[in-house]
């Protein structure tokens, strides 16, 4: 595998680079220049604090800058199929996550092969999905609140980042597995924030930042985020 290629990094999963045959010449010294890592998502989100993180630690390594550039946009379809058709050199790279591995049953038309077009690098980090509930759920514990989620689900609702998305995805696994059927409810805003506030009705599906659950809290929360601006 050719690290003169075209590269996708999984964030939350694995780095990556994508299939190509070796274009540099033996004797370049890699990098020669610097590096665009490709983040197809908003600022301020965890695939993104993931990608300057790596940025950052990159650039002190390979002695080059590495700079992040965010495009959003279709799931992440737009962002991905510019590292595709980017020149297999090394030079454009991305951090990505499941959403690469569910792309091709969301979207026709796909402008690359997710297997075919990238090759895996390694693993950079685990993302946990965390489930948050409401303080005004009649349960104490996951118990009573499976329980409760199933005498209810007619009224139940969870929130999630949107179609394809990990938290939707963790969502119907979550569904399945207590073999019962609550309606997903997808984001109004693109703002981080209003995850919280608009539509985390009864139950939420996010993505773990922020450490774990704090001591002498029995009932799941969610602590509302600041807005994160990079």
């Amino acid at each position: 595998m050719s690290l003169f290629s075209r590269a996708i990094l999984l964030g939350a999963l694995a780095l990556t680079v994508a299939g190509a045959p070796e274009t540099a010449s033996a004797q370049t010294t890699f990098p020669a220049r610097s590096i665009t890592l490709v983040v197809p998502a908003a600022a301020g989100g965890p695939t993104d604090t993931v990608a300057r993180l790596i940025a950052e630690s990159m650039s002190r390594t390979l002695g080059q800058t590495v700079i992040v550039e965010n495009v959003g946009g279709a799931g992440g379809t737009i962002a991905m199929a510019r590292v595709a058709k980017a020149s297999p050199d090394g030079y454009t790279i991305a951090v990505w996550h499941i959403a690469q591995a569910t792309a091709p049953a969301l979207y026709d038309g796909l402008k690359y092969n997710v297997v075919n077009d990238f090759d895996p690098l390694g693993r950079i980090t685990d993302v946990p999905m965390t489930l948050l509930a409401s303080k005004k759920l009649p349960a104490d514990n996951f118990k009573d609140f499976v329980a409760y989620l199933k005498q209810n689900k007619a009224k139940m609702n969870y929130g999630n980042a949107g179609l394809g998305a990990a938290s939707h995805l963790c969502g119907l696994l979550l569904m399945s597995a207590l073999e019962t059927d609550v309606q997903a409810d997808k984001p109004d805003s693109k703002q981080v924030t209003t995850h919280a506030n608009a539509l985390l009705k009864q139950l939420g599906m996010m993505a773990k930042k922020n450490g774990g659950s704090r001591a002498g809290k029995k009932k799941m929360e969610m602590k509302k985020k600041p807005e994160m601006k990079m």
